[in-house]
């Protein structure tokens, strides 16, 4: 099978799962039961972003660590007879300037990478301890971004023509860490402003719409593994159908939106800086928050 036809199978599965309700953003993730663990590269501990994050979340493998077979053979890891490997994609080099257009291109290749939970030889996994101030990172986040935020509304949202965000008083959600999860989810919609990520929302149940909630939604699961809060998809259960009207009419859209989703998360935190993601909540020391002028 070659990268085109393993891509095209990702993304099908994605869908599928989106159709049956199992995809990672679709699950609740509980702070205190265990975060969904962020994938990461087992040799340079670096965390997969985008479109790799889904496709290897998804999988549901409880290590977060990922090889290929090379690097497992030059460790002397072995891996299990019957493990079944996974694709990531990279942007491996700018390809020679072509003399016919001169332009350069981006050349991407593509990996096989198997879950250390299915080698033998690899050290255990050590997640981190959860720590006593589970929510300081959230806030933190919240802080810096410096998005002007109202309580006292009835429901929760960002209003474009205002550029702001509303929310109903913490209080009456079930815990803070429920408050702070939706608060990140709408600071994610705060960042397509045109003076920021500059992203078209459209109006209530057309395609537009549908497609700025996905990547919100994605960018929420993201931000959750990274700071340590709940992750609750009920709010936003109702948008599945529209979702699948987006996702169906155009197979890529899964691929724009996952990576729509890694920049948000990137202008928000910083998240490169952050290569140890894992399953248990993180503090704010822990996460380097981007300072913006």
């Amino acid at each position: 099978m070659d990268g085109r036809s393993r891509h095209a199978e990702l993304v099908e599965r994605l869908i599928a799962m989106v159709e049956a309700g199992t995809a990672p953003w679709q699950k609740p993730w509980d702070a205190s039961s265990g975060l969904p663990p962020w994938p990461r590269s087992a040799i340079s501990g670096r965390p997969y972003r985008g479109m790799n994050f889904l496709a290897l979340l998804s999988t549901g493998l409880a290590d977060p660590r990922w090889c290929t077979p090379r690097q497992a053979e030059r460790r002397g890891w072995r891996v299990r007879s019957g493990a079944r490997a996974s694709t990531v994609w990279f942007f491996a080099k700018i390809s020679p300037r072509d003399t016919r257009t001169g332009k350069k291109y981006i050349v991407q290749r593509l990996a096989q990478v198997f879950n250390i939970g299915d080698l033998d030889g690899p050290p255990a996994h050590d997640a981190p301890s959860p720590v006593d101030d589970t929510y300081s990172a959230a806030a933190e986040v919240m802080a810096r971004s410096g998005a002007e935020v109202f309580h006292g509304a009835d429901r929760a949202c960002y209003l474009e023509p205002t550029d702001s965000i509303h929310l109903p008083d913490a209080q009456t959600f079930r815990g803070i860490g429920d408050y702070y999860a939706t608060a990140l989810h709408e600071l994610a919609h705060w960042t397509g402003h045109r003076t920021r990520l500059d992203r078209r929302f459209g109006r209530f149940g057309d395609p537009e719409y549908a497609r700025e909630e996905l990547r919100a939604e994605i960018a929420s699961l993201m931000l959750s593994s990274l700071v340590g809060v709940p992750h609750d998809p009920g709010p936003h259960a109702s948008y599945v159908a529209s979702w699948l009207a987006v996702l169906r009419r155009d197979r890529r859209e899964i691929v724009r939106a996952a990576s729509d989703a890694q920049r948000i998360v990137d202008w928000l935190c910083a998240s490169e800086e952050v290569p140890k993601c894992s399953q248990a909540p993180i503090s704010s020391a822990r996460v380097r928050i981007a300072r913006r002028s």
